[in-house]
């Protein structure tokens, strides 16, 4: 993303949680930004994209911070409380923009917008059921969904504490306490020994990304793949190459017996893109390659 278009969207996200995004104009995001409201147009078809566009910017910097905490030589259970203390941090940074997404409910629900938010939603998924497996262990692999489920819970209400009342929350604090809890239900869950609450499958009802058949999920994934490509600043070659790997999967999805020797390859070349690693990550798991 160039320099402009990145000074456009920091403007925007300052005057949408400033004045709101209705009462925000074109005009004034690029009278902020200075430019003019035609150099606006060179960047944004429209004020909807440019609201995409915040998202997409927002949560590609997220998970690349995310990223780089994870590459740190820390422990598994180090590295996840630091993320969780980075996002209520983050969160409490842009307190304002995000309250007023939620008042103004301003997404434009489009068929970019759900394949994105579906793209999100799989990463996330798939970074918590990564971290707490490298926690606690293989022996809590069956309690995954139960634990994400109740971790999610626990989250969102924090998150609300923080953004909708003045009760201030540490980030350091609120990450040990969440992670503690954590340990009291893996710990209560191995030791009692019963079948888990809730199954991937059954995740579906509250619309997680785990939902529909191991192909289902995988064909999803890679979908995302090919509509993230064109987004991404690498060179022609490498797309294509990528766009071959994808051709290849496809054609090997449609035979009675698929080899996993083919996606493990295919996988591993597109893996080479650092921004596709995550969805390659998450198609790589429902195959069960490693």
């Amino acid at each position: 993303m160039n320099e402009k278009k990145t000074t456009i969207i920091e403007t925007a996200i300052h005057l949408f949680a400033k004045k709101g995004y209705f009462s925000t104009s074109i005009q004034e995001i690029a009278s902020e930004a200075g430019i003019s409201k035609g150099a606006f147009y060179l960047h944004f078809e429209s004020k909807d994209k440019l609201l995409i566009d915040i998202y997409r910017y927002y949560y590609e910097k997220m998970s690349t911070l995310l990223d780089r905490i994870e590459q740190k030589k820390l422990t598994p259970r180090k590295a996840f409380q630091t993320q969780i203390e980075f996002l209520f941090a983050e969160v409490s940074k842009h307190k304002e923009f995000i309250i007023m997404h939620f008042q103004e409910q301003v997404l434009p629900i489009s068929h970019e917008v759900r394949q994105f938010v579906y793209e999100k939603k799989l990463e996330h998924y798939n970074w918590q059921k990564r971290s707490l497996l490298s926690i606690y262990g293989q022996e809590t692999e069956r309690y995954i969904p139960d634990l994400i489920l109740l971790f999610e819970g626990l989250s969102h209400s924090l998150f609300k504490l923080l953004l909708l009342t003045k009760h201030p929350l540490s980030p350091k604090k609120t990450a040990t306490y969440l992670l503690r809890r954590l340990d009291n239900l893996a710990e209560g869950l191995v030791a009692e020994g019963k079948e888990p609450f809730v199954s991937e499958q059954r995740l579906q009802q509250l619309d997680w990304p785990c939902s529909g058949s191991t192909e289902e999920q995988v064909k999803q994934t890679l979908s995302a793949i090919r509509k993230r490509l064109p987004t991404l600043h690498i060179p022609e070659e490498k797309k294509q190459e990528v766009l071959d790997a994808l051709s290849v999967l496809q054609a090997e999805m449609g035979k009675k017996e698929p080899k996993k020797i083919i996606f493990q390859g295919m996988l591993a070349t597109m893996a080479t893109v650092k921004e596709l690693r995550e969805l390659c990550n998450c198609a790589a798991n429902l195959l069960d390659i490693h």
